[in-house]
């Protein structure tokens, strides 16, 4: 049973819609009784307190992509997000820094448990910058010159 005291909000009755319902049924969840609605929700991990938040961009690592979470559901007693996924990731050359075009997205959803914790993004024109978020980095002359 998920305490409500430590989902930071008062839960409100959601009902799912058709996609909503296939994109859930996608985590193995088929028989749904209950779903409730937050604003934010919060998860011990490592021992750390960590707070999810309507807006807030994470990465799923059980589908590794990154994503915006556009709500946070209890569903049968399980933690979901559902998501705003973005399907091209892409990598500054210069610094390996990660990024995606915020305009090219597809609608996804997943455990909160499998989420990374909240990310710092960085905004240009149609790209999202995953601060801090390195794919892989390779040292070119520009970084080894004395």
């Amino acid at each position: 049973m998920v305490d409500e005291e430590e989902n930071c909000n008062v839960k409100k009755l959601y009902t799912l819609s058709k996609q909503e319902q296939e994109l859930v049924e996608s985590l193995q969840i088929f028989q749904i009784n209950e779903v409730f609605e937050f604003p934010k929700i919060r998860k011990v991990r490592d021992s750390e307190m960590v707070i999810y938040r309507l807006g807030d961009h994470v990465y799923d690592k059980a589908d590794k992509h990154f994503g915006k979470i556009l709500k946070i559901l209890i569903i049968n007693d399980r933690q979901v997000a559902m998501l705003k996924c973005f399907k091209y990731v892409g990598e500054d050359g210069n610094t390996a820094i990660s990024y995606v075009n915020r305009n090219d997205s597809y609608d996804a959803c997943a455990y909160i448990e499998s989420l990374s914790n909240p990310m710092v993004v960085g905004q240009e024109n149609d790209n999202l910058w995953f601060l801090g978020v390195y794919s892989s980095f390779s040292w070119n002359e520009e970084h080894i010159r004395l």
